[in-house]
């Protein structure tokens, strides 16, 4: 059963980290994007997998902040995950229930970009969509089968910008949300999330979305005082 445990709690920390990717066939000009990667992107992987609070590269736009902070939440969740494998499964599924919250907050904190996950089938009732996030979370749900786009915004108000991802069913995450669960899997769901509605989820299926909020960058040419005459 323990061998069992690792092997499913494994399963569980990839599922956090493809949850919202689809394969690079599926997406419009992904071939193209990829060929973009940059070192700051992996400069990116690396400072997310070893603290959710460490300082990264910075963005030039508040789309690109929005992504990385989204990446950056994924690639923190993956590694607390795996720090959770040796203790077994029922430790790895309490690490979305009590550590995404703090994994959040911290990337916040150094970023300055709010963010989060959210469905119309919410495992934790603290996830539910804010009103500005209901709008695109409905967008991407009446959006045909397969064809979610990568990303979707709107304005909201103080010149902030909110911004959403689909969040796409891959095979691990039928773990934990597929149609037929381990006993374990569903004691342990049940146990920890009592109002859950996250179940009977398909291959393929849209899960919800991950959310980001960016606020406006100061123009600090605007505030700086004025050279002082000369004498």
């Amino acid at each position: 059963m323990k061998g069992m445990c690792w092997v499913a709690a494994a399963t569980l920390a990839v599922c956090v980290l493809v949850a919202g990717c689809r394969r690079s066939s599926d997406r419009p000009g992904v071939q193209a994007s990829a060929r973009r990667v940059t070192m700051e992107d992996r400069a990116v992987d690396a400072a997310a997998a070893a603290s959710p609070g460490a300082t990264l590269p910075t963005r030039t736009t508040p789309r690109q902040q929005a992504g990385t902070a989204v990446k950056r939440l994924k690639m923190a969740l993956k590694h607390a995950l795996e720090q959770a494998l040796p203790a077994g499964l029922p430790e790895a599924i309490a690490v979305c229930q009590l550590k995404a919250p703090e994994v959040a907050q911290a990337i916040a904190s150094a970023s300055g970009v709010e963010l989060g996950r959210t469905s119309s089938r919410l495992r934790n009732p603290r996830n539910a969509p804010s009103s500005w996030a209901k709008p695109l979370l409905a967008a991407f749900e009446a959006d045909p089968r397969g064809a979610w786009p990568a990303q979707r915004s709107v304005e909201l108000p103080g010149g902030r910008r909110g911004y959403a991802e689909p969040i796409i069913v891959q095979g691990p995450c039928l773990m934990c949300h597929g149609e037929s669960l381990d006993s374990t899997v569903a004691a342990t769901l049940a146990q920890r999330y009592p109002r859950d509605q996250a179940r009977g989820y398909r291959l393929g299926d849209l899960r919800g979305i991950f959310w980001a909020t960016v606020s406006p960058v100061p123009d600090r040419t605007k505030s700086a005082p004025s050279p002082a005459p000369s004498p």
